[in-house]
């Protein structure tokens, strides 16, 4: 490979080992850029947070265990903890932090929010890693997963932090947006077309017609009673997932029930990603699209509901993922709310009138079925066609911020993570004897009055304490007085009225048995 080409994509399909690939490139370079200069850091970036953890235990067995300073996991989220072998002196929370966030290690493993926001802020907690990314190698996996109003930002910036400060950028994706021209970036699997050419694991199936809730849990019901292989199914709201779940348990099969969704607290999710992954008998699963992304599950069957391509392409590497002589299904329906208009569910995820979800339908034309082998195909005309229709009034807003300096409205502008139209809250589920823990510890902080105190303290506990909370729509949320730190308190002997061990949070509005302490 040429050197002077600095952005890189590698494209390949699902299942066929990006995650490792993507290291091994980067090792690969990193080892030819030392016999000029210092070895690059590399900084591996994903969408989210949830599979963050999968691919850094990875790495971890990769390199046996490593120090901190050879591989670092950095998010929101993540435990506060440095460790070095050769070093006798401990550190403390306060140092921890300050090593990792600042990207103290050979090779960090973060989010997309913490590559960008430091890119696009003027924020001291952020920005002082910002030096850290010059003469690196930056790993954007799942970078499909970047908002399209963002695309124009992103091309520019990228093009010209490779340039002043000599980063590499590889992007990695089974689906590659036309973020750049073809000119721009470098194919590192140039016959990527043969490799998606070979990958004939699933037929794709559209059904033209919408279809109620009712009558597709309906047809749900009737498919797996005559099948004995395992499902999947992908529902675009939480409410019509827990409804088919529910009327599936009902059928009292002799099979595994999974439900995932972000209605269930952190601890019980990754639980349920294992069991998955270990169980051998018969799986039925009901999740949301927090499956599609680097969740390694295999079954027999997908039912969707209706979803942009990228989406639908994603989902389809949870469909005999390892190669089963027998071809996987994949079925895409447009469910609709009989009790809302028959509002197709896809618009409150993706909005009334959402370029991607408009530009799918006109992609797949009157095609009901597709192979995998189409797939690259689909994809190409599918970005080409939106990129030729994004707005780039976002993006241009932006870039004008930067060029002006004006790094504080590039800060309010830039939202990587979009707010809902709805308020959301926190709510802490005292579900174990470990949460209870978690809670005690918690509530113990209010003793401390010197606020620099009271949050070193609980960043030693932090991890634990967010296994238990999750966010839920405020008009699902019936509690009284406002704890100071904003979170609900939802005590174990509340669960029975307002969690549900196998859904989570109950949403029906103005279901009691929440409780503020």
């Amino acid at each position: 490979m040429d050197l002077n080409h600095k952005i890189l994509s590698l494209n390949v399909p699902t299942g066929s080992g990006k995650t490792l690939t993507a290291l091994s490139v980067a090792l690969k370079l990193r080892e030819r850029l030392n016999q000029n200069s210092n070895a690059p850091r590399i900084i591996y970036g994903l969408p989210y947070t949830s599979i963050i953890d999968q691919n850094f235990e990875v790495y971890s067995s990769l390199f046996d265990t490593p120090d901190s300073n050879l591989l670092l996991k950095h998010h929101h989220l993540g435990e506060i903890s440095y460790h070095q072998n050769d070093s006798a002196a401990e550190f403390e929370t306060s140092e921890a932090r300050f090593l990792i966030e600042s990207w103290e290690s050979e090779i960090i493993i973060s989010t997309f929010f913490q590559i960008f926001h430091t890119l696009f802020t003027n924020r001291n907690r952020m920005i002082q890693k910002f030096h850290k990314l010059a003469n690196s190698i930056v790993l954007l996996d799942e970078v499909q997963a970047l908002p399209y109003k963002y695309w124009g930002l992103v091309r520019e910036s990228i093009k010209k932090m490779s340039k002043m400060f000599n980063i590499y950028f590889i992007l990695i994706t089974a689906t590659q947006p036309r973020i750049f021209e073809p000119d721009e970036i470098l194919e590192l699997v140039p016959n990527k077309a043969a490799y998606f050419a070979q990958f004939n694991r699933v037929n794709l199936h559209f059904h033209p017609e919408k279809i109620g809730l009712n009558s597709f849990i309906e047809k749900c019901c009737d498919e797996i009673r005559r099948s004995d292989e395992s499902y999947l199914f992908v529902m675009n709201t939480i409410d019509s997932s827990i409804r088919l779940f529910e009327e599936l348990k009902k059928m009292e099969l002799n099979a595994d029930y999974f439900y995932l969704a972000t209605n269930i607290v952190p601890r019980h999710r990754l639980d349920r990603i294992n069991a998955i992954k270990q169980s051998q008998n018969r799986k039925i699963i009901v999740s949301t699209q927090m499956i599609e992304a680097g969740v390694d599950i295999d079954v027999q069957n997908v039912w969707r509901d209706f979803a942009p391509l990228e989406s639908i392409n994603q989902v389809c590497g949870r469909c005999n993922r390892n190669f089963s002589d027998k071809k996987g299904n994949v079925r895409i329906f447009e469910i609709v709310n009989e009790n809302h208009r028959n509002t197709p569910f896809s618009k409150y995820i993706y909005g009334t009138s959402a370029l991607s979800i408009i530009e799918t339908k006109a992609a797949l034309g009157n095609k009901s079925s597709i192979s995998e082998t189409e797939f690259l195909q689909n994809m190409d005309a599918y970005y080409q066609k939106l990129k030729e229709k994004i707005a780039g009034d976002e993006s241009d807003k932006n870039l004008e911020y930067m060029t002006n300096l004006q790094f504080a409205d590039l800060y309010k502008s830039f939202k990587l993570i979009d707010n809902k139209d709805y308020e959301r809250q926190d709510v802490f589920i005292e579900i174990d004897n470990e949460a209870q823990r978690a809670w005690s510890r918690y509530n113990s902080l209010i003793k401390i009055n010197d606020p620099f105190e009271r949050k070193n303290e609980f960043l030693k506990f932090r991890k634990d304490f967010y296994d238990y909370v999750i966010s839920v729509p405020s008009k699902y949320v019936n509690c009284g007085e406002e704890h100071p730190s904003g979170i609900v308190y939802a005590p174990f002997n509340s669960l029975d009225f307002c969690y549900d061990k196998d859904t989570g949070w109950k949403r029906s509005t103005g279901d009691g048995g929440c409780y503020v302490f």
